[in-house]
């Protein structure tokens, strides 16, 4: 969106709106939010707690489909536009440039040495340090033109996902779509659904990113997710 489009936007949110009914439809993730539920995600579904606690859902999926074929997630310290990247990983090793999510297929589990030895695994680069996700095609105004009904979130506030990945949350300093355009920023708004579905069911990735230093991630735009009055 143009700079003009963004102050306009922060501006309004001042006066804020329900949303006119609960509805299935249409999110898109900004970067700050999409980099959190993709940490969930490696941390909740596929790193050293799942398997420690044997709640694992993808317990032997090292190079199977497990997310949306438009996802590539990647672990590169060594990316020239991250400022500020931790070159250690929380058990002691360097930290490895590697793709963890290949076009949605598994190439590594992000457990660390502790979880590699007490559940018989192998451990190869442990839990990224410096998220990178490919950006795709998509501009973020087609993406907003291209929704029927759905929302712009901007931030979200609410509990982590559960161990099978669902989570509820409220919308923060977001803004409802409707007939391809945002129509106002809303009033508090729950979001609801599971991570790994909608990780499932990613509509587009824009190709725009944002970079805070350490991860740079692009929106993600997911369909059939539940949204609702609080």
């Amino acid at each position: 969106m143009a700079t003009s489009t963004v102050t306009r936007l922060e501006s309004e949110q001042v006066e804020t709106k329900p949303i006119p009914t609960n509805f299935k439809g249409s999110v898109i993730f900004a970067p700050q939010v999409g980099i959190g539920i993709l940490y969930s995600f490696l941390n909740g579904q596929i790193g050293s707690f799942p398997f420690l606690s044997k709640s694992c859902k993808f317990p032997d999926h090292i190079g199977k489909q497990i997310l949306d074929s438009k996802l590539t997630l990647k672990n590169a310290p060594d990316f020239e536009a991250f400022a500020a990247v931790a070159h250690i990983t929380s058990d002691g090793f360097v930290s490895e440039a590697a793709t963890v999510i290949d076009a949605g297929i598994l190439r590594h589990y992000p457990i660390n040495l502790y979880t590699a030895n007490k559940c018989n695994m192998k451990r190869t680069i442990g839990m990224p340090t410096a998220f990178l996700v490919e950006a795709g095609n998509t501009s973020l105004a087609e993406m907003i033109a291209s929704i029927e009904q759905g929302i712009l979130l901007i931030r979200d506030s609410g509990d982590s996902p559960n161990s099978d990945g669902d989570v509820s949350f409220v919308a923060k300093n977001s803004y409802y779509i409707e007939n391809g355009r945002i129509q106002y920023p809303i009033s508090e708004t729950m979001i609801a659904g599971n991570i790994v579905d909608w990780l499932n069911n990613i509509t587009a990735i824009s190709s725009e990113s944002y970079n805070n230093g350490s991860w740079q991630c692009p929106y993600l735009h997911v369909s059939e997710v539940d949204i609702s009055r609080k």
